[in-house]
């Protein structure tokens, strides 16, 4: 069943995701500002940051998982 939104949760939820996406785009950038020390201390390498940061900030898979 489909449930309709009423105006004011529908901005809510816009606003949430439009925050989500700006989150997104700033940890991508992040990411490579992140020296190979950095980096390795959290498991990823340079070419994993930078495959993560050049994904546009509305590719978010967690969130249709």
């Amino acid at each position: 069943m489909i449930q309709k939104l009423s105006p004011g949760r529908l901005l809510i939820q816009l606003t949430g995701l439009i925050y989500r996406w700006h989150m997104l785009a700033k940890q991508r950038h992040q990411l490579r500002t992140l020296s190979d020390e950095m980096l390795k201390d959290i498991g990823i390498t340079r070419l994993d940051a930078e495959r993560e940061a050049i994904r546009p900030f509305w590719d978010d898979r967690g969130i249709w998982r």
